[in-house]
């Protein structure tokens, strides 16, 4: 990658290597085929326990594609959370192929923490350039306000509770984990990820409040969080987290669910650990089904639906068919039918992202970032989702150089529309990159 002139990106073409895991050989050629055109290798596999065969043992895959179609056991499903809670192959991006209507593969995308994800009906050139784009952000992720990149926080509580363990492992000191969530957060139905996320936002605050108690604290999945409690076996962990269990109900009303492993008696690595707190968290989930779901229109000290989405398109029929989807989901979403409006509207309300037509009028989608960028420093101020009927991949990785968090193409599905809104307001500093540590 380079650097040009006003902080703008460019990705340079480079040796990769994607796994495939699909047991649709058509599909799998097909990308395969794509793929070479950019002389990226391609290796073409049919059971998740290969990939995890290649991945553990090699350092040189730079995505898998996963066919959501493949369906996983428990034991699948394992090998998948290793490779993610690995902490040399967590930063290996994946990318699941769904079908828009099953709410199955969408639950365990969230679970799994994918990267991106594609439709079944999305061609292979879009599932190149969203590669490419990926690979940007991975490598050049957009700078902080102070001019450094956002760490990678997941990836380094990975790294610092493995060097812990094996400190504890060597010593025979005790340490334990746990994840932790509001009770019936994960079930909420898909319209309500956003007050899903209010909840988790305000378990986060609870903890990081709390760190007496516990060690660290980030977010793992949507709603869940995973807390590191060193020096502290099975039992004075439990009492530790009961009693911040009982303190959160009384301030919030709101009920937590905790799954715990301890060392030594659960295992001695964090994967072993994580697998056994994850394990121990579904059987809380069971036994808390008779408790109350939460409230969604109401959560304690942070309204729910608080996130303003500027529109910026000429359609009116476009802009009601969005409008009426967002607000469906408890968003606020406002329209703007020309570059001007967008430009008063981005200063006056201060979004917190926004979904920009290409073809704009009086300033078209680029020219339009580009007058963004000057007036506010060289940055975007808030996340964009770029609607397009564009087809050539410079156009899409143009827009990755101006600062598009993500694209959605006409004719587009709803439901993969709300996820990529989700994602883009959730990959945002407030929350999903904060982490809370103390010294020891």
């Amino acid at each position: 990658m380079n650097t040009g002139l006003n902080n703008v990106l460019t990705i340079d073409r480079v040796a990769r290597h994607v796994l495939v895991l699909s047991q649709d050989m058509d599909f799998a050629r097909e990308v395969e085929a794509t793929l070479r055109q950019e002389d990226y290798e391609t290796t073409i596999v049919r059971t998740p326990r290969h990939v995890a065969s290649i991945v553990l043992n090699q350092n040189d895959v730079d995505a898998i594609l996963w066919d959501g179609q493949i369906d996983l056991g428990r034991e699948e499903e394992n090998l998948f959370q290793q490779i993610r809670q690995n902490p040399e192959s967590f930063s290996i991006p994946l990318v699941i192929r769904l079908a828009a209507e099953d709410e199955a593969q969408w639950h365990l995308a969230d679970k799994l923490a994918t990267d991106e994800f594609v439709l079944q009906s999305t061609p292979p050139e879009e599932l190149l350039w969203r590669l490419k784009g990926l690979w940007w952000r991975k490598e050049m992720r957009q700078p902080r306000p102070d001019g450094h990149p956002w760490p990678n926080l997941l990836q380094d509580f990975i790294r610092h509770v493995k060097t812990d363990l094996d400190t504890k492992f060597e010593t025979g000191g005790p340490a334990s984990l746990a994840l932790v969530e509001v009770v019936g957060a994960r079930d909420l139905p898909v319209t309500s990820h956003e007050a899903g996320d209010q909840f988790t936002v305000q378990l986060f605050d609870f903890l990081a409040t709390n760190l007496r108690r516990i060690d660290r604290v980030v977010r793992y999945g949507r709603v869940t969080l995973i807390v590191y409690v060193p020096g502290r076996g099975a039992d004075l962990a439990r009492e530790a987290l009961e009693l911040l269990q009982a303190e959160f109900l009384a301030r919030t009303g709101l009920n937590v669910c905790v799954g715990l492993a301890s060392h030594p008696p659960d295992g001695a690595r964090f994967t072993t650990l994580l697998l056994s707190a994850d394990r121990a968290l579904t059987r809380a989930r069971i036994q808390g089904v008779g408790t109350p779901a939460p409230d969604l229109n109401q959560v304690k000290g942070t309204p729910a639906g608080a996130h303003k989405i500027l529109i910026a398109d000429d359609d009116p029929c476009l802009v009601a068919r969005l409008t009426a989807s967002l607000r469906a989901v408890g968003y606020q979403p406002m329209g703007a039918a020309n570059g001007s409006d967008v430009i008063e509207l981005v200063h006056r309300e201060q979004p917190d992202l926004m979904i920009l037509d290409h073809h704009l009028p009086e300033l078209a989608g680029f020219a339009l970032l580009e007058h963004l960028r000057a007036r506010y420093d060289g940055r975007l101020p808030m996340p964009v989702m770029m609607l397009t009927t564009m087809t050539g991949q410079e156009d899409f990785i143009r827009g990755f150089e101006l600062g598009v968090d993500d694209y959605v193409r006409k004719p587009f599905h709803p439901r993969e529309l709300i996820a990529r809104v989700e994602r883009a307001l959730a990959s945002q500093p407030a929350f999903l990159r904060t982490t809370i540590t103390r010294s020891l």
